[in-house]
Formats: C-alpha cells, structure tokens, sequence
C-alpha cells in the first residue's frame, strides 16, 4: 500500500500492519480484544483538593498553577500542597 493510502483511511502504517498482523492471527476476535489504556487511578486526586483546584482558579482565572498552589496552600492545610499533583506539576 502507498502512503497516501495510509493517510486517507487515517492511519499509520505501523499501525495498519500491526492490525494485519492481529487479524491474520486471532480473526476479529483478536481486533474486538483491543483496548484503549486504562486510566491511571492511583495518579488521580482526592477528589475534595480537585474541587478545591478547579472552584479556586474558576474564582480566580487569571492566577497561574504556582500561584493557585500558594493560594490555597495559605488557606488549607500544610498537607494540602503535597497531596495535590496540579501544585506538583
């Protein structure tokens, strides 16, 4: 196939023969097993500092994530910005 084939069905060619590969190998069934990555949970915030995140830079879009950070570090607990990945980041 030629690579203007690949772009107009809108994928890569590593991608086609890797998906060639799967069905010369499974049939559909091995297609149908694909799944997109799960998200990773652990990585997440509870979620009362990830209200806490959004409702404070909703209030105050113009502050930077350093700044949201320090803001609300001031107002919470000291515990506050370790626990929270957005002042991390």
């Amino acid at each position: 196939m030629s690579l203007k084939a690949f772009k107009m069905m809108g994928y890569f060619r590593d991608s086609f023969y890797r998906f060639k590969e799967l069905y010369e190998t499974g049939g559909e069934a091995a297609l149908q097993d694909l799944t997109r990555k799960k998200p990773c949970i652990i990585s997440r915030l509870d979620e009362s500092i990830e209200k806490a995140v959004v409702d404070f830079s909703l209030q105050k879009p113009a502050y930077g994530q350093l700044r949201v950070c320090n803001e609300l570090e001031e107002t919470r607990s000291s515990h506050f910005a370790r626990g929270c990945a957005f002042c991390l980041a």
